[in-house]
């Protein structure tokens, strides 16, 4: 039996809710003054010596973050420009996420789809900003 998107998404939530929390800011407009922020709890894993390959350096973590809180408060808000693929991804470009009340640069996402439903979003962040 696979398993659906809902339960998929409820498993993580519920995996994430004794976590940490974690802020997700997007940054846009001409000069990047108008943010868009959403809360959410969150798990943040410093890498291993060992997963230290490609653009993963030491100091980075991965964050995961379940799609739940995002979709509720409708992060990152209206579009503001064009953009292709999910706006709920986290961008490199514009995106911060405040871990313990410090930025980290968001370097790259992979996000987690089932049956084309957004269950999970793996986040890789600079070290620090």
């Amino acid at each position: 039996m696979s398993l659906s998107p809902a339960q998929a998404i409820a498993d993580l939530d519920m995996m994430l809710g004794h976590r940490e929390t974690v802020r997700l800011i997007r940054r846009s407009g001409p000069s990047q003054s108008v943010t868009f922020e959403v809360v959410c709890p969150a798990r943040v894993k410093d890498y291993k010596p060992e997963e230290l390959v490609g653009n993963i350096e030491q100091g980075d973590s991965l964050v995961i973050i379940s799609p739940t809180q995002i979709n509720e408060e409708g992060w990152p808000g209206p579009a503001t420009g064009p953009f292709s693929g999910d706006r709920r991804i986290p961008q490199a470009a514009s995106d911060l996420i405040i871990i313990q009340q410090k930025p980290r640069a968001v370097k790259s996402t992979y996000p987690v789809y089932l049956e084309g439903i957004l269950v999970r979003l793996n986040v890789q962040v600079k070290g620090g900003v």
